[in-house]
């Protein structure tokens, strides 16, 4: 990727945006498989500072979060935090912010799951929606790699996590994150 990279024009952010994101995305994503951190940073702040649409970012967000985690770095695994809680605030999804908050919202999110649970149950799996919405797919995406990150650096927000990604599929239609 790093001579595709090289060969892309001067202009590949303005005239070439969707190719030149996709092109630094997969150059972290195979530092990241080779374990190569400077080269996963070097790719995905492209991404990350590029002035695009959010959700051509989200791949690259939970690229960062899962080389994050693999670092096991205390510094580490807060930057995977904040980088997930930075995607979902920038896809318009917000999850509370202090201890309290995630313990009122797990505890609500679980009754409000309760009933909403047995209308599911009378519906086939097969007749499950899937969704169309990508900006849906993105929010599911990110929350599904943030319980990962959750396991190592804070496990009180993994039931919040879990029950969030549940309660979007039954409203919104299952992702292939789901």
């Amino acid at each position: 990727f790093e001579n595709a990279i090289n060969l892309l024009p001067q202009t590949q952010w303005e005239t070439n945006l969707k190719q030149t994101i996709n092109m630094y995305t997969s150059a972290a994503e195979c530092a990241h498989t080779t374990l190569n951190p400077e080269k996963i940073d070097k790719y995905a702040s492209k991404v990350v500072e590029c002035d695009c649409p959010v959700l051509m970012k989200v791949r690259v967000y939970c690229i960062l979060m899962e080389a994050y985690v693999i670092s096991a770095e205390k510094a580490s695994l807060k930057k995977a935090m904040d980088i997930g809680l930075r995607a979902l605030k920038d896809l318009g999804y917000k999850l509370p912010a202090t201890k309290v908050g995630i313990t009122w919202a797990t505890i609500q999110g679980m009754v409000n799951m309760k009933f909403s649970l047995a209308k599911w149950a009378t519906i086939p799996a097969e007749d499950y929606t899937m969704t169309d919405d990508a900006r849906e797919e993105a929010i599911v995406q990110v929350l599904d790699t943030m319980v990962t990150v959750a396991y190592f650096s804070w496990p009180e927000l993994i039931p919040l996590l879990m029950i969030k990604g549940v309660k979007r599929a039954m409203d919104h239609g299952i992702t292939r994150y789901t």
